[in-house]
């Protein structure tokens, strides 16, 4: 265990300054990114209802976006994420804005690319399937009930894992973390299963082995 928080420390390490700034910037009112996953968010329900039962896969989301996305919104997102001097504006369809830059005389074309709607659950249920959602929801409840009823170490496991899904309300899945934390549940599993089944033992109980001579 303290091996993989060490991991866990060093992986997120680089995140923390980046994420006092912008806890400071939304306090001041300069961050958007509130707005921009209200946004997500709203669209990401709608896209949830167009392939129930299979999900879209792990980029569904980037399909769905534009198509539910109202005039109004689009334009919100526009100017959140293209440049702030751009003018002229036009959306093209699909991802795809056309505008100009001052001092600049060409037409640029840029997609915007957004592919998560920066919610754990619902990218889930978008790329998998509402089935396949109610499964692992239930599944980790489940877990999380096992390991908080088992030892102090495995307690400490639910926490985090509590923790991580908290924060994963307002994120998304990420390479550097997520087999980090569901390996440590797999672990913190296998150990609370093996500590029920040790408890469960009478005392005393041993098992004789004949030996022959």
């Amino acid at each position: 265990l303290l091996v993989v928080s060490v991991v866990v420390v060093q992986t997120t390490r680089s995140q923390i300054p980046e994420q006092f700034t912008r806890t400071q910037n939304l306090i001041q009112g300069e961050d958007t990114s509130w707005q921009l996953r209200l946004i997500l968010w709203q669209t990401a329900a709608l896209g949830a209802f167009d392939q129930p039962l299979t999900g879209l896969g792990t980029r569904g989301f980037g399909h769905v976006l534009w198509h539910y996305l109202t005039p109004e919104q689009r334009d919100a997102v526009a100017s959140m994420k293209l440049p702030a001097e751009a003018t002229d504006i036009r959306y093209m369809g699909g991802s795809f804005f056309r505008y100009q830059m001052p001092e600049q005389e060409e037409v640029i074309f840029n997609s915007v690319l957004i592919d998560k709607a920066h919610n754990y659950i619902l990218d889930f249920m978008i790329a998998n399937g509402w089935l396949a959602t109610l499964l692992f929801a239930t599944a980790l409840v489940s877990g999380v009930i096992v390991l908080s009823t088992a030892s102090l170490d495995t307690q400490a496991i639910a926490l985090g894992i509590s923790v991580y899904l908290l924060f994963g309300l307002t994120w998304f899945a990420t390479l550097q973390v997520d087999p980090i934390i569901w390996g440590l549940f797999g672990i913190g599993i296998g150990s609370a299963l093996h500590t029920s089944s040790d408890a469960s033992k009478p005392i005393g109980d041993t098992t004789t082995r004949e030996i022959k001579t």
